[in-house]
């Protein structure tokens, strides 16, 4: 196939859309596909056999450094560009519900091209960057834009958890939600190894994640701090974003034994094949990739109870603590500190469920939603041959009732 990936987003540091989106595009690559990302890039390039072509980037004038302080650019639709470089695709897949993707929707009507979606944002990564993340109203509002605007003229999309599934159709999606892994790579299925050498006098609590407000990295260190075998723990908070300063200040106050920053894959990876504990501290997670790759590793996690975190549908009950409460999650560290025994069984617990997210079978599935699409929209556009927002909205509507 020739498949396109389409994102109004660009991310100068790593985030979980950013890891999925490319994730994808390399194994259909390797799955003999032809892909094309179009995103808002500095420039054309290739990658890993990939074709990225740049489309401008967004002026939001006085919140352009704010934007990029969070480590994203985002997309200006360029009509011309996106015509030409989706003109020969067999399926484009549309990664956000954000302005390019859908100014994109009547172009593909136009040359009957099939496409599908992700469902990349929470309302919540919106409504987090102004503190409105904890407001129902908020969220409910931002899902229904997202359906009026987007959803609603979209037959499949991919879901990476029941999550955003149930979230979605709860604000009216009529869309084919298809419940599918982003998937971990094989390289985090392997048995346990040795700490590295600077680590190995030290009980190790790992976090990956994006330094941002939702991830509630505070929480981990409040809870370290709190600890009564703190002198004994070193914590690696593994990642970037614009949160760093804050917290590299609250290490500092804390006093705590903390190591922040990016780490080289096959020294990351031997941190997580040997942590003592692994936590996710989010309020806020769509499916927790870096949670899963804990999971495939066989690691013992501690996972924030948080009804807005699809990490609850996989966790074990007793690796729950409160959300958002470092006196909770300092229990939880004490607890699993001093009884060995049941942290290497529930590290054995994760490890037995961790089959369900496995790379290949997630990208046999994302497969076979685009070859079901293509088929689809081979009928529909033959039974509709003009359609605009107008008859397509006419269309969805008779099809409810």
């Amino acid at each position: 196939m020739n498949i396109v990936i389409l994102s109004d987003m660009f991310a100068l540091v790593a985030n979980g859309t950013s890891t999925a989106y490319r994730t994808l595009a390399k194994e259909m690559a390797k799955r003999g596909h032809n892909v094309t990302v179009i995103a808002p890039c500095e420039k054309n390039f290739e990658e890993d056999g990939i074709k990225f072509v740049a489309v401008p980037v967004k002026n939001f004038y006085c919140f352009n450094g704010y934007i990029r302080k969070n480590g994203v650019i985002l997309a200006q639709y360029d009509e011309d560009i996106v015509r030409e470089n989706i003109k020969d695709a067999d399926i484009v897949h549309l990664l956000l519900p954000f302005s390019m993707s859908r100014k994109i929707l009547p172009l593909l009507w136009e040359l009957k091209i099939p496409y599908t979606s992700a469902t990349h944002a929470q309302a919540e990564n919106l409504s987090a960057h102004v503190g409105l993340q904890k407001w129902g109203f908020a969220t409910k509002v931002i899902y229904k834009e997202f359906v009026k605007h987007f959803y609603d003229y979209v037959a499949f999309a991919h879901a990476p958890s029941k999550l955003m599934k149930e979230d979605l159709e709860t604000s009216g999606a009529k869309t084919h939600f298809k419940v599918i892994t982003n998937g971990v790579n094989d390289k985090f299925f392997a048995e346990k190894t040795e700490k590295p050498p600077e680590y190995a006098k030290k009980f190790i609590i790992l976090s990956s994640g994006r330094y941002a407000r939702e991830k509630r990295q505070d929480v981990i260190i409040k809870a370290i701090a709190l600890s009564k075998h703190k002198k004994d723990i070193k914590l690696v908070l593994a990642g970037q974003g614009p949160l760093k300063r804050k917290y590299e200040k609250l290490i500092a106050k804390t006093g705590i034994d903390a190591e922040m920053g990016y780490f080289d894959f096959e020294i990351f990876n031997k941190i997580y094949k040997s942590c003592d504990l692994y936590v996710h501290a989010s309020d806020i997670e769509l499916e927790g990739i870096s949670f899963l790759e804990a999971v495939a590793c066989g690691r013992p996690c501690l996972l924030s109870d948080s009804k807005r975190a699809a990490m609850r549908f996989y966790a074990n009950k007793d690796s729950l603590f409160k959300a958002g409460n470092p006196k909770s999650l300092a229990k939880k560290i004490d607890y699993y500190f001093e009884h060995d025994k049941e942290r290497q069984e529930l590290g054995k617990w994760y490890a037995e469920h961790s089959n369900q997210f496995k790379l290949a079978d997630a990208m046999e599935q994302m497969e076979k939603m685009f070859e079901e699409a293509i088929v689809y929209y081979k009928f529909f556009y033959r039974k509709h041959p003009n359609l605009t927002k107008k008859s397509y909205k006419k269309i969805i509507k008779s099809q409810k009732n």
